[in-house]
């Protein structure tokens, strides 16, 4: 487990039912690493406000099965730095960014891709 503030998905079972569950999803699958922490403690900051109430932020530990559907997905085949970070619509995954982001860069996905 990553342990971060925001909500983790601890299983496959559980990826599928947020995925199935919510209209527009953002999880970050990543590693207790420098260039995941800052997009954790961005993701916690946005999740509190409320131009990002219809987006659920959630955070995956890289190395579980409850990962494999971002790190085998083909939008993420060429990628090398972690966190993978992927957006879901309707539970199909519609883009995904890999390494560190910044706010501005994770809330410009947002709002082109989910909102």
């Amino acid at each position: 487990m990553l342990g971060t503030n925001v909500t983790e998905i601890k299983s496959p079972v559980e990826f599928e039912e947020y995925i199935n569950s919510n209209d527009s999803l953002v999880i970050c699958a990543g590693r207790m690493g420098p260039m995941c922490i800052p997009v954790y403690i961005t993701m916690e900051q946005m999740e509190k406000e409320e131009q990002f109430r219809d987006v659920k932020l959630m955070t995956v530990d890289f190395d579980t099965a409850s990962a494999v559907a971002i790190r085998t997905n083909e939008k993420c085949r060429n990628f090398m730095g972690l966190p993978f970070t992927a957006y879901y619509k309707n539970g199909k995954m519609v883009h995904a960014t890999s390494s560190i982001q910044s706010r501005m860069q994770l809330e410009k996905n947002i709002e082109e891709q989910l909102l």
